[in-house]
């Protein structure tokens, strides 16, 4: 059967996408759970073995992912939503006793979000240049 993944790919990608577009309390949700990690204090902060910047990276990833997939034809919006969502955290932290603020944390969670964007619009358009004909 010529196609059939081709077919599968761009039914789960179009189901995928339809169920987050849909559901944007998702994103926003994730959004204020890693505000309240990030601005709140530090014992609400989850800590695993990987580190503090990787926690970082890998959190504003599934962020940039999330956003990506609830607002798919509107990139340049979520990117500079989450640009200044990692600068109002990082300023928000000034306000925090116990936590600190830093450029470099500002950088590594702008990465993240800027990877997880970048993944998905070229996953979007990968899957889109492989539609089935209609």
């Amino acid at each position: 059967m010529r196609g059939g993944y081709r077919q599968a790919a761009y039914w789960w990608w179009r189901r995928t996408i339809n169920f987050f577009a849909r559901h944007h309390a998702i994103a926003w949700l994730l959004l204020g759970l890693i505000m309240l990690a990030t601005i709140g204090p530090m014992s609400v902060r989850p800590v695993t073995l990987l580190g503090p910047n990787t926690e970082r990276f890998a959190a504003f990833l599934a962020l940039g992912i999330v956003f990506s997939l609830s607002y798919p034809n509107r990139l340049v919006y979520v990117g500079m939503v989450l640009f200044l969502c990692c600068g109002l955290f990082e300023l928000g932290q000034y306000l925090m006793p116990g936590r600190h603020a830093d450029i470099s944390n500002f950088l590594v969670k702008m990465a993240g979000a800027g990877m997880g964007i970048a993944v998905m619009a070229l996953f979007r358009d990968r899957i889109a240049a492989r539609q089935p004909p209609n």
